[in-house]
């Protein structure tokens, strides 16, 4: 993975946590759990019965019934859904559910919908083998269809369903015979007409489908200092050695202690201690034997100051020097060699990352250490929306977003976005993917290598204290790059509404400000660059 050559910065919030759970907007109330209508709906306990939501999909009204999951056999379980086109839908253009609800490769039907265990950082993709479906493709208005998404066993009690567009239901896991009085299906023949896949798709082929996934959390710091990735097994931050340190020296700034303080609320969150490496990397100017000390004295000298701020002793620390011979990103421009200037401190904690203390998230993201910068486009609170106009003129697109939702250490927030059409209606693209990644990167500055990269809602960052935190992400099975727990669809035009689903890692907040940042470090042209913010959203204990 390289970086982009753009100021990336980060900390990593643990992705650790308990039970999450949001429900978009509800019509029934009968049905498992309370529910609260409104535009992010309500959390609850898990259903063992059907519950209904309706939503906005790109300007067309429709309403899915959510099943419990059911445990078919050892290692399958399978999500019934109702999926109903409003009778009395608005938009009489055609609706083709597939092009909101599954991903681009492989286009397995219904691919999108994941079900997420939030106490265990696990989720599940569908092992639906890919097909077309006709009747999905072109839903018509008062149709329902009975659909079954398939995926490997589930050992939690409860999950989480991640909808589309439509919200976060919570449902429960359950056997195969108590699922069949309770909902009324033939489960057996709604399950024989499905084709899992049997091996991972994507560039490897290889790998067993049914297996759960970790979420990732990344985040980067509003200083442009550093960038942290957290998975279930490690906490890894970059820091800008130009921050770090004055050029060509390996003596602290007056700055450094901003960015190590945050390595070392890292470490202080691990009681059990691990492994941790701290590894020096240079540019290329100057000569191969002086890149190479310079790199070692800077490791050195992180280290020591680590060493200062917090307690190492129950870590087993490794500093190295790479000198110049790893670059992040190829170019000898100085652009590149200010992203190859780089400290990075890699901690592996004894038991994982889910091992952190309660409070490993909130203390230093509580910690105001920089202002948040000025705004460059338009700025509304959150439930009031704001209004962006496209670049040309020719349409525009009003965002909400009422409250984001804490349950266990993750936020979930369903925005609401109506489009005015231009002559095709806007790309919501232009409004919710991150314009400061290239045309082939995504926010980790994965590069597709030329190839299309679908990045959705990955632009919807959260900022609180002195941090920018990006949507939680994961590496789907064979995949060579990260898929985003926010809206990924979302190319086509919009004429109406639509929801658009968020899941970020929760950092202790009563209120956080949602923000389409502005394109930088980009060349000029290669994005549409829309940037807008709303502030003053709540965070409600749901």
């Amino acid at each position: 993975m390289s970086v982009s050559r753009r100021a990336v910065i980060g900390y990593p919030v643990l992705a650790a946590g308990s039970a999450l759970w949001l429900a978009a907007c509800s019509d029934d109330t009968s049905s498992g759990g309370d529910q609260t209508p409104g535009p992010t709906g309500s959390m609850g306990a898990g259903s063992s019965d059907w519950q209904s939501f309706s939503g906005s999909m790109m300007g067309h009204s429709v309403t899915v019934g959510v099943a419990p999951l059911v445990r078919m056999d050892d290692s399958t379980t399978m999500l019934p859904l109702k999926i109903t086109r409003s009778a009395d839908d608005g938009n009489t253009g055609a609706f083709d559910i597939s092009e909101v609800w599954s991903r681009f490769e492989p286009n397995q039907p219904l691919s999108l919908v994941r079900v997420i265990d939030a106490g265990g950082l696990r989720l599940w993709d569908p092992i639906n083998e890919a097909s077309i479906d006709e009747e999905l493709r072109g839903l018509q208005p008062g149709n329902e269809l009975v659909r079954g998404v398939v995926f490997g066993a589930v050992d939690a009690a409860q999950v989480t369903v991640s909808l589309p567009m439509i919200g976060f239901p919570v449902v429960n896991v359950v056997e195969k015979a108590e699922a069949e009085s309770a909902l009324g299906l033939d489960l057996a023949s709604l399950f024989e007409g499905i084709e899992v896949a049997e091996k991972g798709g994507g560039q490897d082929s290889a790998g067993d489908p049914r297996a759960p996934l970790n979420v990732e959390v990344f985040t980067r710091s509003l200083d442009t200092s550093t960038q942290s990735r957290t998975t279930t097994a490690t906490v890894t931050t970059i820091l800008s050695s130009d921050v770090t340190f004055e050029f060509g020296k390996y003596d602290l700034t007056a700055q450094a202690d901003a960015q190590l303080q945050i390595v070392a609320d890292q470490i202080a969150s691990y009681s059990g201690g691990g492994d941790m490496s701290i590894v020096g990397h240079t540019d290329d100017v100057a000569d191969e034997a002086f890149n190479q000390t310079l790199s070692e004295q800077r490791a050195a000298a992180v280290h020591k100051r680590l060493g200062e701020l917090t307690d190492l002793s129950s870590w087993t620390v490794s500093e190295e020097g790479k000198g110049e011979t790893e670059p992040a990103v190829e170019g000898d421009d100085e652009a590149a060699r200010a992203i190859n200037r780089r400290v990075v401190v890699t901690l592996t904690p004894d038991g994982g990352t889910e091992a952190a203390s309660s409070a490993s998230a909130s203390p230093s993201a509580a910690r105001s250490g920089g202002s948040v910068p000025e705004a460059k486009g338009p700025v509304g609170k959150g439930p009031d929306g704001v209004t962006v106009n496209s670049i040309d003129g020719q349409s525009s697109v009003t965002i909400s977003l009422e409250k984001v939702a804490r349950r266990g250490k993750y936020l979930f927030g369903v925005a609401q976005v109506s489009g005015v059409p231009g002559a095709d209606g806007p790309a919501l693209t232009d409004w919710l993917s991150d314009s400061s990644a290239g045309l082939f990167e995504d926010s980790r500055s994965e590069d597709s290598a030329g190839a299309f990269l679908p990045k959705g809602a990955n632009g919807l960052d959260l900022i609180a204290g002195d941090r920018r935190y990006s949507p939680c992400d994961y590496v789907p099975l064979g995949a060579e790059r990260h898929s985003t727990l926010a809206e990924l669809r979302v190319e086509g035009s919009l004429s109406g509404n639509t929801g658009i689903c968020v899941i970020w890692p929760d950092m202790g907040q009563d209120s956080v400000i949602l923000d389409r940042a502005p394109a930088a470090g980009v060349a000029s042209g290669t994005v549409v660059d829309l940037p807008w913010r709303l502030t003053d959203i709540p965070v409600v204990d749901e």
